[in-house]
């Protein structure tokens, strides 16, 4: 089953990275799509390229994890190929990763609402259930209907503070090799590896 992930930046890549290797997906399952290294006037037609490429049945890889530079950005995405998404891919194989940044998750859910319908002709309805919670992360899972009509499910996976912060690389001294590491360390101490196996596998 395919999966989408869609995530603010390059520490979200590595967390996935990592992740993946311990959920024991090989490193030809999976491929991080790098918005930061497109040419500014490629972006939209590389970003499409990549869907399209990815969503084709020939294509092999089980994962894309798309890194867009920011929250705000990959809000931006997520709201624009959303319903693309949840109609050509796997059943709930769409997932959100954002930080929170200390902000209500009340607050988040009504803010990405407000996004999506900004962007639709017609309203859609969102109905958050609360699946998962520790001590870091939040768990939700949402499924979307549009006109009484069921379009799909998706994610939400939103960081209580941040990843850098539950990972202890938010100074911006951290090497690269440290970062891995560190990341590496945080998913097996808060057994991020059951957490979600649920939601990937």
């Amino acid at each position: 089953m395919k999966k989408i992930i869609i995530c603010e930046g390059k520490h979200d890549g590595i967390f996935f990275e990592q992740l993946l290797k311990n959920l024991n997906f090989s490193k030809d399952d999976f491929k991080i799509f790098d918005q930061e290294n497109q040419k500014k006037k490629d972006k939209k037609s590389a970003e499409t390229r990549e869907l399209n490429s990815f969503i084709e049945k020939y294509n092999q890889n089980k994962i894309l994890i798309k890194l867009e530079g920011g929250k705000h950005f990959a809000i931006k995405i997520f709201s624009t190929n959303m319903r693309y998404c949840v109609e050509n891919i796997s059943p709930e194989g769409l997932i959100l990763m954002i930080d929170l940044d200390g902000e209500e998750v009340e607050k988040r859910k009504n803010s990405l609402i407000e996004t999506l319908n900004g962007r639709m002709t017609m309203p859609m309805n969102l109905d958050f259930s609360h699946k998962m919670e520790n001590d870091h992360l939040y768990h939700l899972k949402t499924k979307v209907s549009q006109n009484n009509s069921e379009l799909g499910q998706f994610h939400i996976i939103l960081f209580k503070k941040s990843l850098e912060h539950s990972c202890g690389i938010s100074d911006g001294t951290c090497m690269l090799k440290e970062k891995i590491s560190k990341i590496d360390e945080f998913i097996l101490r808060e057994n991020l590896i059951n957490f979600f196996s649920q939601i990937i596998n």
